[in-house]
């Protein structure tokens, strides 16, 4: 089950959805400070929890909560570092045709508005910010 939380609580809609003593496995990919504590604190016993999300700042968590509760945190990359740079290599050589990813561009004065239209999952997968560009408004990919 996959749910927006900005529309429904999501321990919520498991605990609505799951049936009795189903294990529930939490990914955390948005890397924001905090997140992973209000985790801790919300998850029931024998969580498994999987800490996606890079946050780039210090942390702050309350260890003995997830002791009590049993919780199992994973810290994950989904790929290993090595991967960006051969995948980087392989989009420079023509091997990679990223073109297809990027779906539309704007200039620097349509960089908000590509942010808006970014928050809707299905209307873009990439925006690329061109500082060429006239206007606020997005154009069509290259």
């Amino acid at each position: 089950m996959c749910v927006d939380p900005a529309a429904q609580d999501p321990f919520d809609a498991w605990r609505a959805a799951a049936p009795p003593d189903t294990p529930l496995t939490v990914l955390e990919c948005s890397g924001r400070a905090g997140m992973f504590n209000e985790i801790l604190h919300r998850a029931p016993r024998r969580t498994r929890v999987l800490l996606i999300g890079a946050c780039m700042t210090e942390d702050v968590f309350t260890p003995v909560v997830g002791l009590y509760k049993d919780i199992t945190v994973t810290m994950c990359m989904a790929y290993p570092p090595e991967e960006f740079a051969r995948t980087l290599e392989r989009i420079a050589d023509g091997t990679i045709d990223a073109t297809a990813l990027v779906t539309g561009q704007v200039g620097l004065g349509g960089v908000s508005a590509a942010l808006d239209t970014l928050r809707q999952p299905d209307d873009h997968v990439k925006v690329l910010v061109r500082p060429d560009l006239p206007g606020t408004g997005l154009h069509p990919a290259p």
